[in-house]
């Protein structure tokens, strides 16, 4: 019981560090919110969705993915994307085909399924990964 006490009000004060961050401008606003339903979740156990939203789960998902990636639309700056190109160039080039390799290899070897499935599931990661 004491553990757990200690262990959400030390979630709680990190949770208020990283709020100041974001006031301060240091930190996204998305890593609160995150953070906070690790808390609310599986630290305090205040929310089991699975529990408390049954089959709308997944459509609650959907919506909150749609959220963030139209919040990170309205606060994109085409003119600052000039300055990106090279690192994008870095991610594409070098990135991409080092995850489908990575993830790959870490299916099949510690997921133990066979080469094709590793593959398939390397290449579903890199591609889905960075947006979910």
């Amino acid at each position: 019981m004491l553990h757990r006490l200690l262990s959400g009000l030390g979630a709680l004060v990190s949770l208020a560090l990283i709020l100041l961050a974001v006031l301060v401008g240091i930190v996204a606003a998305i890593v609160v919110l995150i953070l906070s339903g690790v808390v609310a979740g599986p630290v305090l156990h205040v929310l089991v969705p699975s529990q408390q939203l049954g089959h709308a789960l997944q459509t609650v998902i959907g919506l909150s993915v749609a959220i963030i990636l139209f919040d990170g639309g309205l606060n994109l700056r085409f003119h600052e994307l000039t300055q990106a190109v090279s690192g994008v160039r870095r991610l594409v080039y070098l990135g991409v085909p080092l995850s489908f390799i990575l993830y790959g290899v870490i299916a099949r070897y510690i997921g133990g399924i066979s080469w094709p499935v590793a593959l398939v599931f390397g290449a579903i990661i890199t591609v889905t990964g960075p947006t979910v």
